[in-house]
């Protein structure tokens, strides 16, 4: 039985796509860290998929997955599909609910392909990169600043 749309969100976003040579879970953190810039955490991976996946009502090659919680961004990673070798991992952005995964196999360049039996697994993301020393240290010295500035105003 399809699940309507609305159940689940929107389709999520799209943001890139790309065919890492390993697949491990250093190997996609450091990819998408570097697209997305800062240092985001690795939170879950689901490599055991098998029905999982919902079809979405009226939608077709449009499928939806309930993701282990909430999480901003999250990777799908293809396995063994013909119709497009040249990228194997999809980054999107989780847009409107975001314990589903919401993707279009259309979207990702399977025209062909009308079920989710392609997918290896999925690895979810936070979406707070955890700060740089360098931002820490700016807004340290910031407070030191203001904190020096109220000092000096509170003895006049």
């Amino acid at each position: 039985m399809a699940l309507p749309l609305s159940d689940v969100g929107v389709v999520d976003e799209l943001l890139y796509k790309t065919k890492l040579k390993n697949s491990g879970e250093a190997t996609e953190l450091a990819w998408v860290n570097n697209v997305l810039g800062g240092s985001h955490i690795f939170t879950y991976k689901d490599e055991k998929l098998g029905g999982e996946w919902e079809a979405i009502e009226n939608e077709p090659g449009v499928f939806a997955y309930e993701l282990d919680s909430t999480h901003d961004y999250f990777l799908i990673k293809t396995g063994n599909v013909t119709q497009n070798d040249e990228f194997k991992h999809f980054l999107f952005a989780n847009l409107d609910q975001l314990n589903w995964a919401v993707i279009d196999l259309n979207e990702m360049g399977f025209e062909k392909l009308m079920n989710i039996t392609g997918v290896s697994h999925i690895s979810e993301f936070d979406g707070t990169p955890v700060p740089e020393p360098a931002t820490i240290l700016l807004l340290g010295s910031g407070l030191v600043g203001l904190a020096v500035f109220g000092r000096k105003k509170v003895k006049k």
